[in-house]
């Protein structure tokens, strides 16, 4: 059960990973050029295997070694899975490292790390701190001022996900909970069957 309550943004902890924000959106990347979709992404050098969900694919020219973005592959021009009545949104996501044996944020230390915006919400979907954060303006042009956020930790990394959708999207209602909930479960999975065959081309 997913419980949200509404309130200012606290100054306070700030966390290891500089969270996603929308000078990360590269704004005139243009759709990509028609070919195979692009569901996961290894970052932090490997440590993390990024997923996306259902009908999103990751544009393979926003990947650096901690970021990286995904749209509806429809969107991107790519051939993926049938997006049909998902939103049109913005996934970003990005990694850091952390301390050994840190644990994945509440939701209430996730909204302290927020400078400069205003927390509308903040609760739990599936076992994963959501936010809803209302910036000063909208990253890029078409987005809303307004965007989801999460983080957990994977892959010995904290991995923060944020959604951006245009205004008036359902995205930016509960729908957008669950769509980052499926791609922080999705990263997690990935990351957790990745791992230990790495290790084991290491030991060999």
């Amino acid at each position: 059960m997913s419980t949200w309550t509404s309130k200012p943004a606290s100054a306070g902890l700030i966390l290891s990973l500089a969270l996603v924000a929308g000078c990360d959106l590269a704004p005139g990347m243009g759709p990509a050029s028609r070919g195979k979709a692009m569901t996961q992404a290894a970052l932090a050098e490997g440590a993390v295997v990024v997923a996306m969900p259902f009908g999103y694919c990751i544009d393979p020219r926003s990947i650096r070694r901690d970021f990286a973005m995904a749209a509806r592959c429809d969107l991107l021009g790519v051939d993926g899975p049938v997006a049909a009545g998902q939103p049109v949104a913005i996934l970003t996501a990005a990694t850091a490292a952390i301390a050994q044996g840190a644990a994945t944020p509440d939701p209430e230390t996730l909204a302290a790390s927020i400078e400069d915006a205003q927390v509308l919400q903040k609760g739990v979907r599936d076992g994963f701190p959501m936010i809803q954060v209302a910036a000063r303006r909208a990253p890029v042009d078409g987005l809303s001022d307004r965007h989801w956020r999460t983080a957990f930790v994977a892959g010995g990394q904290i991995v923060a996900l944020a959604l951006y959708a245009p205004q008036g999207s359902e995205a930016l209602g509960p729908e957008g909970t669950f769509l980052l909930a499926d791609a922080a479960r999705a990263t997690r999975e990935a990351t957790t069957v990745r791992l230990p065959a790495a290790r084991a081309r290491t030991a060999n």
